[in-house]
Protein backbone atom coordinates (compact mmCIF):
# COMPACT_ATOMS: atom_id res chain seq x y z
CA UNK A 1 0.00 0.00 0.00
CA UNK A 2 1.43 3.17 -0.61
CA UNK A 3 2.08 5.70 1.97
CA UNK A 4 0.58 9.14 2.27
CA UNK A 5 1.83 12.15 3.82
CA UNK A 6 -1.84 12.90 5.67
CA UNK A 7 -4.78 10.70 6.28
CA UNK A 8 -6.39 8.69 3.82
CA UNK A 9 -9.85 9.72 4.90
CA UNK A 10 -9.16 13.36 4.43
CA UNK A 11 -7.86 12.73 0.78
CA UNK A 12 -10.60 10.94 -0.02
CA UNK A 13 -12.99 13.55 1.24
CA UNK A 14 -10.79 15.98 -0.50
CA UNK A 15 -11.48 14.22 -4.03
CA UNK A 16 -15.46 13.94 -3.05
CA UNK A 17 -15.29 17.71 -2.51
CA UNK A 18 -13.81 18.09 -5.86
CA UNK A 19 -15.63 15.84 -7.75
CA UNK A 20 -19.17 17.32 -6.48
CA UNK A 21 -17.89 20.98 -7.33
CA UNK A 22 -17.55 19.64 -10.86
CA UNK A 23 -20.79 17.86 -11.04
CA UNK A 24 -22.45 21.34 -9.45
CA UNK A 25 -20.61 23.97 -11.78
CA UNK A 26 -22.25 22.87 -15.25
CA UNK A 27 -25.50 23.27 -13.63
CA UNK A 28 -24.91 26.64 -13.04
CA UNK A 29 -26.42 27.82 -16.73
CA UNK A 30 -30.02 27.86 -17.38
CA UNK A 31 -31.76 24.78 -18.77
CA UNK A 32 -32.52 24.48 -22.48
CA UNK A 33 -36.01 22.66 -21.82
CA UNK A 34 -38.65 22.58 -19.24
CA UNK A 35 -40.70 19.45 -18.84
CA UNK A 36 -43.02 19.78 -16.06
CA UNK A 37 -46.35 20.51 -18.29
CA UNK A 38 -44.74 19.12 -21.10
CA UNK A 39 -42.13 20.81 -23.24
CA UNK A 40 -40.87 24.50 -23.03
CA UNK A 41 -38.16 25.52 -25.58
CA UNK A 42 -37.12 29.23 -25.08
CA UNK A 43 -36.79 31.25 -28.15
CA UNK A 44 -33.06 31.72 -29.44
CA UNK A 45 -31.47 33.36 -32.44
CA UNK A 46 -30.80 30.64 -35.45
CA UNK A 47 -27.76 28.42 -34.59
CA UNK A 48 -24.66 27.39 -36.74
CA UNK A 49 -24.71 24.23 -39.18
CA UNK A 50 -23.44 21.31 -36.65
CA UNK A 51 -20.59 19.43 -37.60
CA UNK A 52 -22.24 16.49 -37.03
CA UNK A 53 -26.30 15.65 -36.07
CA UNK A 54 -28.64 18.54 -36.41
CA UNK A 55 -30.10 21.26 -34.12
CA UNK A 56 -33.68 21.29 -32.60
CA UNK A 57 -34.39 25.11 -31.43
CA UNK A 58 -37.17 27.64 -31.87
CA UNK A 59 -37.75 30.73 -33.30
CA UNK A 60 -40.32 33.31 -32.94
CA UNK A 61 -42.32 30.38 -31.48
CA UNK A 62 -41.68 27.92 -34.55
CA UNK A 63 -39.73 25.11 -33.57
CA UNK A 64 -37.13 24.55 -36.43
CA UNK A 65 -34.54 21.80 -37.59
CA UNK A 66 -30.82 22.55 -38.55
CA UNK A 67 -28.72 20.01 -40.55
CA UNK A 68 -24.97 19.94 -40.46
CA UNK A 69 -25.61 20.38 -44.49
CA UNK A 70 -26.79 23.88 -43.31
CA UNK A 71 -30.82 22.71 -44.89
CA UNK A 72 -33.43 24.23 -42.35
CA UNK A 73 -36.58 22.87 -42.14
CA UNK A 74 -39.85 23.99 -39.84
CA UNK A 75 -41.13 21.18 -37.89
CA UNK A 76 -44.45 22.59 -38.23
CA UNK A 77 -46.55 20.59 -40.50
CA UNK A 78 -48.24 22.43 -43.42
CA UNK A 79 -51.77 22.59 -43.92
CA UNK A 80 -53.14 20.03 -46.31
CA UNK A 81 -56.47 21.36 -48.11
CA UNK A 82 -59.31 19.75 -48.05
CA UNK A 83 -60.65 17.87 -50.95
CA UNK A 84 -63.67 19.93 -52.89
CA UNK A 85 -66.95 17.65 -52.42
CA UNK A 86 -67.14 15.02 -55.10
CA UNK A 87 -70.10 13.18 -55.96
CA UNK A 88 -69.99 9.36 -56.15
CA UNK A 89 -69.00 8.69 -59.48
CA UNK A 90 -73.07 7.84 -61.56
CA UNK A 91 -73.39 4.14 -63.20
CA UNK A 92 -72.43 4.06 -66.76
CA UNK A 93 -75.03 4.42 -69.37
CA UNK A 94 -73.46 3.04 -72.36
CA UNK A 95 -75.00 -0.36 -73.79
CA UNK A 96 -74.13 -3.57 -72.49
CA UNK A 97 -72.98 -4.59 -75.93
CA UNK A 98 -70.74 -2.80 -78.81
CA UNK A 99 -71.62 -2.70 -82.46
CA UNK A 100 -71.51 -5.67 -83.98
CA UNK A 101 -68.53 -4.60 -86.19
CA UNK A 102 -66.49 -4.32 -82.28
CA UNK A 103 -64.68 -7.58 -80.83
CA UNK A 104 -67.35 -8.01 -78.23
CA UNK A 105 -64.90 -10.15 -76.00
CA UNK A 106 -62.24 -6.67 -76.02
CA UNK A 107 -65.33 -4.63 -75.30
CA UNK A 108 -66.44 -6.97 -72.52
CA UNK A 109 -62.74 -6.21 -70.95
CA UNK A 110 -62.52 -2.71 -71.32
CA UNK A 111 -66.32 -2.24 -69.43
CA UNK A 112 -64.65 -4.92 -66.90
CA UNK A 113 -61.68 -2.82 -66.44
CA UNK A 114 -63.78 0.53 -66.42
CA UNK A 115 -65.95 -0.61 -63.66
CA UNK A 116 -63.10 -1.52 -61.59
CA UNK A 117 -61.18 2.06 -61.75
CA UNK A 118 -65.00 3.17 -61.01
CA UNK A 119 -65.64 0.93 -58.20
CA UNK A 120 -61.57 2.03 -57.08
CA UNK A 121 -62.80 5.83 -57.61
CA UNK A 122 -65.59 5.62 -54.92
CA UNK A 123 -63.75 3.38 -52.34
CA UNK A 124 -60.79 6.89 -52.53
CA UNK A 125 -63.97 9.43 -52.62
CA UNK A 126 -65.74 7.18 -49.59
CA UNK A 127 -62.23 7.16 -47.51
CA UNK A 128 -61.62 10.94 -48.30
CA UNK A 129 -64.90 11.58 -46.86
CA UNK A 130 -64.56 9.06 -43.59
CA UNK A 131 -61.36 10.94 -42.66
CA UNK A 132 -62.89 14.09 -43.27
CA UNK A 133 -60.57 15.67 -46.04
CA UNK A 134 -63.58 16.44 -48.37
CA UNK A 135 -66.29 18.88 -48.05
Amino acid sequence: MPEYRDDILDVIAGLQAGQAGQFSSGQRRPPQTKASAGWVMPNRIEPEAPDDGAHIYVVNGEMRWKSETGQDYSLIPPEIPKAARTEIAANMTAGATAPASYDQDYVARLRDDVREVRAQLNALINSLRDANMSF
